[in-house]
């Protein structure tokens, strides 16, 4: 298990749950374009999926806690705004966007915060992001140094029903 977990409610009612992640560097080509975080990694899941690499998607009709991490960092330059936000079926989730400064070549910046929504069973909602700058971008990193440690995945995704 490595990006996180769900589990029950003690009330003896199933929550369904997901942990994702993404083992790829992400980029943007554009500083015009929204792009879809990526997820390539199931960890654990119950009723909630992964659909065309970036949706997640529910099975069953409820209220889910979307919970996320994103390593920004810039590979040349100075600083780089990044917008991240909610997409519900293709559309913007009004009040969801916020944006991250990241400080200057080689510096790096976690995003993480979480999103409360009521999700109907077969939709599904993205992380959306956008950059004023393509030297900006969402990093994966092995470890190669002593002592070994985990790798970091760009984006770590844990979604849990309510």
């Amino acid at each position: 298990m490595g990006c996180g977990s769900g589990g029950y409610g003690g009330s003896g009612l199933t929550r369904y749950y997901g942990a994702f992640c993404d083992t790829t560097t992400q980029t943007a080509s554009l500083t015009t374009a929204a792009y879809p975080m990526k997820l390539n990694t199931t960890e654990i899941a119950d009723g909630v999926s992964i659909a065309s690499g970036s949706r997640i998607t529910v099975a069953n009709t409820g209220i889910y806690n979307v919970q996320f991490s994103a390593q920004m960092d810039k590979t040349t330059g100075a600083s780089a705004v990044v917008d991240i936000w909610l997409q519900y079926t293709g559309t913007n989730v009004p009040r969801t966007n916020t944006q991250v400064t990241i400080n200057g070549s080689q510096a790096k910046t976690v995003a993480a915060w979480n999103f409360l929504l009521p999700i109907v069973a077969n939709d599904y909602v993205e992380l959306m992001w956008r950059t004023n700058d393509v030297d900006a971008r969402i990093l994966y990193q092995t470890s190669s140094v002593s002592p070994t440690r985990p790798e970091i995945p760009s984006v770590i995704v844990t979604v849990q029903q309510v």
